[in-house]
């Protein structure tokens, strides 16, 4: 694009570099880059971008929560694209939202997927005044993320809800308590 200069000048737009993090065990809704590349503003320095809704899907157990999380770990670094880049690994999903200016992204059905297995050393309930877990007391398709014949039942999220999610607060939360008194 050429530089126009005067009143009503163009000048080329600034080149971004925008890093996203996803784990290989997670998942995003189809339409995800599309709604980052909506929301996306150019601004001078770096941005954090949060959205804020997704589901945790807990192998163990076949269902699902729907989560308002502020600091999850999908978040996505938008910077300019010079020697100066980190690339959204550079933080800690705990912290980012306290170091970069951040954008937060509010949609009624969640843009990512958190799986929660066996083999996951940190993913469980969080409790945590930044987490709102939702219930999802509905079937629900995760076809929109890619996975076509992956479905939660509606019985098996009433009983999940109504039986095992208090259980596994509670245990979730003594032993959180019992690690910070054994310090």
């Amino acid at each position: 694009m050429p530089l126009v200069r005067g009143r009503g000048a163009k000048f080329p737009p600034p080149k971004l570099l925008i890093t996203t993090n996803l784990d290989n065990d997670d998942a995003f809704s189809s339409d995800v880059v599309e709604l980052l590349r909506r929301e996306v503003r150019p601004a001078p320095g770096k941005r954090i971008y949060s959205l804020l809704y997704g589901y945790q899907y807990f192998t163990d157990r076949k269902f699902a929560l729907k989560m308002r999380y502020t600091n999850n770990h999908f978040l996505t670094l938008v910077e300019p694209f010079d020697e100066n880049a980190e690339t959204i690994i550079s933080y800690r999903h705990t912290k980012a939202i306290r170091q970069q200016p951040t954008v937060f992204i509010a949609t009624r059905r969640g843009k990512w997927l958190e799986i929660v297995h066996e083999d996951n050393v940190s993913n469980d309930f969080r409790i945590n005044i930044k987490v709102w877990y939702i219930p999802l007391l509905y079937g629900r398709s995760f076809a929109d993320f890619g996975l076509g014949g992956f479905r939660v039942s509606c019985a098996g999220q009433w009983a999940n809800t109504l039986l095992v999610v208090p259980v596994r607060f509670l245990v979730t939360a003594v032993r959180r308590l019992h690690r910070k008194w054994s310090r």
